[in-house]
């Protein structure tokens, strides 16, 4: 006999994992035969410490035993297990006839709540100061920025992201601006005796207010004096104002 490590023992005691390989001689004729013998360590087969995962998170479950066959305490059998809710999970892993388990607890964190309030509307040069709630938490916004508050003047969405030991929550909020019309009744004018002067302030789903608390879009003017009106969409205000002068008629 002479066995891959040159000894001549007619067994060999196989320890460790690896190929082996024997030829044999009858003093004219030779056989060979080799074997590959694979060792389950089963110190290796390791779930890791007991976890406690972020809220909407999963954590992927791998014993790291190559060729093996698995029964997970779901009974499911493949090489690894998805987690996403809290439980004890284990598994026993077997080739050959070695066998070897292990079990580990999974539990979830609570949500990492965030809030920038409804999405809001503003008229043209507001200023508008996003606070989330609660506040004291560590805050990533849209842009990079990390203070507590976050200053808007101009339209668009907004979004921020907090902290808390590694886990995190966000939320986003549209904000967006009014875009008023141009009121324009006009430079100051005159007008006839025994004439109307007709103001128009028509703007589409618009309110209205002229000086004399009328709310028409259209205004008669029958006497001289100043004239205005405010005009209201969606809760944002401008106005205009026009003088208007009596021409009286030739004697």
């Amino acid at each position: 006999y002479q066995w891959q490590d040159q000894s001549t023992n007619e067994s060999y005691l196989v320890t460790a994992s690896g190929q082996y390989a024997v030829s044999v001689s009858d003093g004219i004729c030779t056989s060979a035969d080799t074997i590959e013998i694979t060792y389950l360590d089963v110190t290796s087969i390791d779930l890791g410490p007991d976890t406690t995962l972020c809220f909407g998170t999963t954590m992927l479950l791998d014993p790291h035993a190559s060729g093996a066959q698995y029964q997970w305490q779901d009974l499911s059998t493949s090489e690894t297990l998805m987690v996403s809710v809290p439980g004890t999970y284990w598994v026993e892993v077997s080739l050959a006839n070695c066998s070897a388990s292990d079990t580990v607890d999974i539990s979830i964190g609570a949500p990492v709540l965030i809030n920038l309030g409804p999405d809001t509307l503003l008229c043209p040069g507001d200023i508008f100061q996003l606070t989330p709630t609660p506040v004291g938490q560590s805050l990533t916004w849209q842009d990079g920025s990390t203070s507590p508050t976050f200053q808007v003047i101009q339209g668009g969405n907004y979004s921020v992201t907090a902290n808390q030991n590694g886990c995190t929550g966000s939320d986003t909020v549209l904000v967006s601006y009014v875009v008023l019309p141009v009121i324009a009744l006009g430079p100051d004018t005159s007008f006839c005796e025994n004439t109307v002067l007709t103001l128009d302030a028509t703007t589409p789903g618009a309110t209205y207010a002229w000086q004399d608390a009328s709310t028409e879009a259209l205004y008669q003017v029958t006497s001289p004096g100043w004239y205005w009106v405010y005009v209201t969409v969606q809760t944002c205000t401008t106005d205009d104002s026009i003088y208007v002068d009596l021409i009286s008629s030739p004697a």
